[in-house]
């Protein structure tokens, strides 16, 4: 090899070792993220499964009955990390509630951002709906136990949004911290979702997932 191409090459072997000893970190610490909630799950074991080239990591199995998997996905320059908790949930339904922050309302303001108006003004001023059939989710979510449970999650829980899509009810944690993720505020958040999972199908019926 000619004297003058080693170094260039060895800074590209240099940078290869850098990446795939970041990419094993980033995956061990996902690992042991995951590995002490199997106590929280049914089974009371189970594995953590790498994908989407190891940029997330999963855990399934079942809480109280229901399917659950939590996931753990790694953050990127333009997208935070995320620890997400989905539920099993055949509500024929598709929504998604945020809380309201300073430049939701601005965007509003300027009706840049769609936001459903579900007629109760705590709920309004605290978080944005987003829904294809308002009058559906607006009835819901004015209910006693689970307004009770959408404000837990969204301000004791610190959850940041809450999205039921391709049958699935899932519990998203935007730049997670270990707080959030400590044993006992998951369990409490798997158990605000898991009851407005079965809310959501007690109300609304249920529908055939696709094959």
């Amino acid at each position: 090899m000619n004297p003058n191409q080693i170094l260039p090459v060895a800074g590209i072997l240099f940078a290869v070792l850098v990446a795939v000893l970041l990419m094993l970190t980033t995956k061990r610490r996902r690992r042991n993220l995951l590995l002490p909630l199997v106590h929280l799950l049914d089974e009371g074991s189970g594995e953590v499964i790498e994908k989407f080239l190891y940029q997330m990591a999963q855990l399934d199995g079942h809480f109280r009955g229901r399917a659950v998997t939590l996931s753990v996905t790694q953050g990127g320059k333009n997208r935070p990390s995320e620890f997400r908790i989905k539920f099993s949930c055949l509500a024929p339904l598709a929504f998604d509630v945020k809380k309201e922050l300073k430049g939701d309302t601005v965007l509003k303001a300027l009706h840049l951002e769609k936001d459903v108006e579900v007629g109760d003004p705590e709920l309004d001023r605290q978080f944005v709906f987003s829904c294809k059939e308002p009058e559906r989710l607006a009835s819901w979510v004015r209910r006693g136990e689970v307004r009770e449970r959408l404000v837990s999650l969204m301000f004791s829980r610190k959850v940041n949004s809450l999205r039921l899509r391709d049958h699935s009810l899932d519990s998203i944690f935007l730049n997670y911290t270990t707080a959030n993720l400590n044993l006992e505020n998951l369990r409490t958040t798997l158990e605000d979702t898991l009851a407005l999972a079965g809310s959501l199908e007690s109300t609304f019926g249920t529908s055939a997932p696709p094959l």
